[in-house]
């Protein structure tokens, strides 16, 4: 089953015109911080939702322009499936457009439109000579041929047009599949008097329902949904893709906080560890080496920690590698999940990927074996994955609870996986049962 949810997220430099224009096209004012109010930028993120042409709603991220504020850019780009880059026409793109667009494309969105905001403020030429130069700078990323939208927020002018380029792109975004175990990032958590504990996230997979057992990560603790809330309505079911507020039951909100993970009970790891494989932006000045002190960014988390390349001292602009993450603090991932990171300090965007194994364990350094598993992992099937954390084992059994949080798999798949690789003659079953053992004939 799949189901067809959009979530909306605006990127670019501060004060060309974000908030502003989201209002302009939904009638929502996203800056709900008294700060910001008084600043005229937006600090933390600001959530509201947007009226499709098919009588379905978007949900619509707001995120901070501000370079003292990316982590929190980060934490909203996440889940983001349509992107709306604003760039001003007084301005035109500006070092934080361009980190942004840089963010979404390691983030791996695939959707977008270019908003020309306060045309109202230059003549036509200028405004060609910035769409010229917009469209240079566009050039190699995932907007390179998206439409430039030219409007003005303040006299409502092109505005109609830029719903309607929003429109045209979520008819060709594919619907997403439910069939997957439930992972939430929390990006807000608050109270309100007479419901308790509420957190706010963008549901990555899987789906909810009111009364479920989710297990709370990296703490480890089983919480009760009471609740569920999407664009202001309460609902009994919430999808993948879904801005959803949640009213949970069993805890405080100062036992909770952003970059926290909602999940299925014992469907991931929690650990300090992963491996993955890393691209850095190739427009930059330094280079990243073994061991560098980095800020690891994940779902809505930021996390202090170091990396560790893989037969490499230095890793070059533009350049890939397979490597270690070594973080200060447990948390919790899955397979494939993105990541970005940028340098402890000063905090320069260095790069991303994705996860390729989490929780690994301890490699004796002969790293050309652990770059040729790490590469048959991320280009591999599932049933290919499945033999090789089987086979990674080698002097125990492989359960079925540790194959579940490695995979982050649902059970039925990965039981149909088993029985394919027992037919295969690949993996023997050594104990039957819920708990199911198994190890590889090699």
């Amino acid at each position: 089953m799949s189901e067809k949810n959009i979530i909306i997220g605006t990127a670019g430099h501060i004060d060309h015109g974000k908030t502003t224009l989201i209002k302009a096209l939904t009638g929502a004012d996203t800056d709900r911080l008294k700060q910001e109010k008084e600043r005229g930028i937006s600090i933390e993120l600001g959530f509201t939702s947007f009226e499709l042409a098919n009588d379905k709603q978007a949900g619509i991220i707001d995120v901070p322009g501000h370079e003292k504020f990316i982590k929190n850019m980060l934490a909203g780009a996440a889940g983001v499936d349509l992107a709306i880059l604003v760039v001003a026409a007084d301005e035109g793109m500006m070092p934080q457009s361009k980190e942004h667009l840089a963010i979404l494309d390691l983030l791996d969105v695939k959707h977008g439109v270019v908003a020309l905001t306060k045309i109202d403020k230059v003549d036509e030429e200028w405004k060609k000579l910035v769409i010229e130069d917009t469209r240079e700078k566009l050039a190699g990323s995932f907007l390179e041929d998206a439409a430039i939208i030219s409007v003005s927020a303040l006299d409502m002018d092109g505005i109609d047009a830029l719903k309607a380029e929003i429109n045209k792109i979520v008819d060709t975004i594919s619907s997403k599949e439910t069939e997957n175990n439930i992972y939430f990032p929390i990006d807000r958590v608050f109270t309100l008097k007479g419901f308790g504990t509420i957190v706010t996230g963008t549901l990555f997979r899987g789906v909810i329902e009111v009364e479920d057992e989710l297990e709370l990560y990296p703490q480890s603790k089983k919480l009760r949904v009471r609740s569920l809330q999407v664009h202001n309505n309460k609902v009994q079911k919430v999808y993948p893709g879904q801005r959803v507020g949640i009213n949970l039951s069993g805890i405080d909100k100062d036992e909770l906080q952003r970059g926290d993970v909602l999940a299925e009970v014992d469907s991931l790891f929690k650990t300090k560890y992963f491996e993955a494989n890393l691209k850095m932006l190739k427009d930059l000045n330094f280079v990243l080496k073994n061991g560098d002190q980095i800020r690891f960014h994940i779902g809505a988390k930021e996390i202090i920690g170091r990396v560790y390349l893989y037969d490499k001292k230095e890793l070059f602009p533009g350049k890939e590698a397979y490597v270690q993450f070594s973080l200060e603090e447990e948390i919790a991932a899955y397979l494939d999940e993105k990541f970005v990171i940028r340098r402890y300090s000063p905090m320069n965007l260095i790069g991303g990927g994705k996860i390729v194994i989490v929780d690994p364990p301890p490699r004796k350094r002969d790293e050309n074996q652990v770059i040729e598993l790490l590469k048959k992992i991320e280009n591999g099937d599932w049933k290919k994955r499945i033999e090789i954390f089987i086979n990674s084992q080698k002097f125990e059994s492989a359960s079925m609870e540790y194959l579940l949080k490695k995979s982050s798999l649902q059970k039925d798949e990965l039981i149909n996986i088993l029985e394919e690789l027992k037919k295969d003659e690949k993996i023997i079953c050594l104990k039957k049962g819920n708990n199911s053992l198994w190890i590889h004939r090699d």
